[in-house]
């Protein structure tokens, strides 16, 4: 796609997901009043409305789209255009059971939940593009639309023999021949020596199958990050073709998520803008400190993947969270504020109004159960809306920083894998935000980078437990050093 860029918007973007296909056509307008009266500038349509978009295969309905945007537009509100293709249609799982995913054991998923397709199945990935093409040919030049948002949270991996297969193919592209795998994986160790490839399986976590080899653990989900990337850019080519000059991203799971097994950086530089999903939790006791610094330095990498440029928050909790207190009062400014000032030009929740059924019923959202403005939640959302009008001279504003803190993903799990190490001592996420921590209590901005980005506008580069490098990394660090930067390095 390019270097990653926002396009300079009009205002700051505040909405969030919002699922018109739920409800009937009255709830619909009583909307389109509260959205004026919060301040929503624009709302993200059809996250997961794969069914109500093509209730059958090949036979596209978007007559209820078509209305609800017109309504939107005629209101003055713009729109974000999410493609539906994280949560598949309950006739493709019956028509195409390979599809679906297969867990660890080889055991195929049912129907179910949502992120349950199969990352390389033809099947899959044809009907995701035909309906991505189908969107951009009807919307993709709509005066309301503001940019796109592909898919959702890409999470987890497939097992299945497509699977397998796939990523023999990547391992060979990657090393050329067994022997050079072996010596990087070092497999003579417990007689793990592969002579043919098909004896290379994914691994399986312990107590089940092949977990011990940490190199192929370190490989399995550096290909899965770049099967989610595949996933991507198969939905944004053909949206590109239909609706040129329209940015194009993709929401990213909080970075600290232990269930992701993606990589960012795989992703990122394929986006026009790099976006994430924000849930801090502050509950105004004496953790909110470190659960802003957590907050900040998670903003802080995906500025970073944007090359320290704005990039968006796409999601953040309105109300309470499932199984959660409400929120504080002021909880939700601060958040805002915060994202603000990391460099985000967007404020965006999950959800805007709560389903009346299904898992996340009780999950936050902008209009409550009891339907109406009448609540704290939305007065504060309300004022919120009004606050980035006041202060919208200030969008697309960059940060000027001069430190960086490095962080990868594959040290991360580098260090996770290491089973003799000591836990203390391999805490690889909580060692680099207690380098970035004292720079953010003093006031000192820091964006945190992956170590092969450029290093040349940093003063300080801090690199802790930098166990794991790339040839690309070692060099960008060298030449840093040689430049007359100044690295910080520790243990490993």
């Amino acid at each position: 796609m390019g270097t990653p860029t926002l396009t300079k918007l009009p205002a700051f973007i505040h909405g969030g997901d919002y699922n018109p296909e739920q409800w009937s056509e009255d709830i619909w307008e009583e909307d389109i009043r509260l959205m004026k009266l919060a301040g929503v500038n624009a709302p993200t349509l059809c996250v997961f409305a794969w069914v109500a978009l093509e209730p059958e295969e090949g036979r596209y309905d978007f007559t209820w789209l078509d209305t609800i945007i017109q309504k939107l537009t005629d209101n003055d509100i713009s729109f974000v255009m999410a493609t539906p293709s994280a949560a598949t249609p309950q006739w493709m799982s019956q028509q195409y059971p390979e599809t679906l995913r297969v867990r660890h054991d080889g055991v195929r998923h049912p129907h179910k939940v949502r992120v349950n397709y199969c990352l390389s199945s033809p099947v899959y990935k044809n009907a995701a593009r035909k309906m991505a093409e189908a969107l951009a040919k009807r919307y993709g030049n709509h005066p309301g639309l503001l940019l796109w948002h592909i898919n959702n949270e890409y999470h987890n991996d497939c097992h299945c023999d497509i699977c397998q297969n796939e990523f023999r193919e990547w391992l060979k592209n990657r090393y050329q021949d067994l022997t050079t795998l072996n010596k990087a994986w070092w497999t003579r160790f417990w007689c793990h020596e592969y002579t043919n490839w098909e004896q290379i399986r994914s691994p399986q976590p312990w107590p089940h199958g092949e977990w011990s080899i940490q190199g192929l653990w370190l490989d399995w989900r550096r290909f899965t990050g770049e099967q989610h990337a595949k996933l991507w850019l198969n939905e944004a080519e053909v949206i590109k073709q239909h609706s040129p000059g329209i940015p194009l991203t993709h929401n990213m799971h909080a970075l600290l998520n232990e269930e992701l097994i993606t990589q960012w950086k795989a992703l990122s530089p394929h986006l026009d803008f790099v976006s994430w999903d924000n849930y801090p939790g502050y509950q105004d006791n004496n953790g909110d400190i470190q659960r802003a610094i957590t907050c900040a330095f998670q903003h802080s990498v995906y500025r970073g993947l944007n090359n320290g440029r704005p990039y968006m928050m796409m999601e953040s909790n309105p109300t309470a969270g499932p199984g959660t207190k409400q929120q504080r009062p002021g909880a939700l400014r601060r958040t805002a504020l915060q994202a603000i000032g990391h460099g985000s030009d967007s404020v965006m929740y999950f959800q805007w109004r709560n389903g009346r059924g299904e898992m996340e019923k009780f999950h936050g959202s902008m209009v409550e159960h009891r339907g109406d403005e009448h609540t704290r939640a939305f007065q504060e959302i309300a004022r919120i809306g009004s606050e980035l009008e006041n202060i919208k001279e200030i969008i697309g504003s960059e940060i000027p920083s001069e430190i960086g803190i490095v962080f990868d993903q594959e040290i991360h799990w580098a260090l996770e894998l290491s089973t003799n190490a000591r836990w203390d001592e391999r805490d690889y996420i909580d060692s680099c935000m207690s380098h970035f921590a004292p720079f953010w209590s003093s006031g000192v901005n820091a964006t945190v980078i992956p170590p092969e980005y450029d290093l040349s506008q940093y003063k300080i580069v801090v690199a802790p437990l930098l166990h794991l490098v790339t040839d690309a990394a070692a060099e960008n660090l060298r030449r840093y050093v040689e430049n007359g930067g100044c690295l910080i390095l520790t243990y490993w």
